[in-house]
């Protein structure tokens, strides 16, 4: 785009041209882009007359409203929904895998415990035995 609206230096122009006479996919894409330049410089075809005021009554008009038959599709799709979540009992299965999910939290966590209880423990021993001089090293 630059090398067609002759932003690029005389070195850069150069280098361009060069590869574009070397490579056809290249000079094929340039062709189109040079083609879409000049159309939109100059194009074939003049707007109309009050086309910017065409442009702007239909701007400025008001939104068209919504159809009421949405509405009820919307409505029906929601009801539909819901029964087939109640049919198929996901608010039960939701529970059950919540309370899985507590349990196995509350299994681990009491393991947990015990091994820090233990750990613990030990410790103690060890500093009773530290004290009490019979530590082995």
């Amino acid at each position: 785009m630059a090398y067609f609206s002759f932003e690029l230096s005389d070195a850069d122009n150069q280098q361009v041209e060069k590869h574009l006479a070397q490579c056809p996919a290249c000079h094929e894409k340039a062709a189109l882009i040079e083609q879409l330049t000049l159309e939109w410089q100059h194009p074939t075809k003049e707007a109309p007359v009050d086309f910017s005021k065409q442009i702007m009554r239909r701007t400025r008009a008001p939104l068209p409203r919504r159809k009421k038959k949405k509405l009820y599709y919307q409505l029906s799709f929601a009801a539909l929904a819901a029964l087939l979540f109640l049919q198929f009992n996901l608010p039960m299965q939701i529970i059950q895998f919540t309370d899985q999910t507590v349990n196995a939290v509350h299994s681990t966590s009491k393991k947990f415990n015990q091994v820090v209880q233990h750990k613990k423990n030990g410790f103690q021993k060890n500093m009773e035995e530290r004290k009490d001089g019979d530590f082995k090293k």
